[in-house]
């Protein structure tokens, strides 16, 4: 679940399996990107889809996969 949407607030959840398989969190600073992110990695590790970070060392979200044991992938990597 990724938030609520419509008239009506109802949960708004996305099913990684179908469609593109993929997503876009977009907003200008202090819009909650990486709120949603870190949303969105919780609830990826509490249903054992395998998920691969991507964001900078000094990030919140680099700090949730490593709660969650996640492995990061930051824009220092050389590999």
């Amino acid at each position: 679940m990724i938030g609520v949407a419509g008239d009506r607030p109802a949960p708004l959840a996305i099913d990684p399996f179908t469609g593109a398989r993929r997503g876009l969190v977009a907003g200008p600073p202090r819009s909650g990107r990486t709120t949603a992110l870190c949303s969105l990695a919780q609830q990826a590790a509490r249903t054992g889809l395998r998920t691969v970070v991507a964001a900078p060392a000094r990030s919140a979200l680099t700090a949730t996969a490593a709660e969650l044991g996640l492995p990061v992938i930051t824009p220092d990597e050389v590999d």
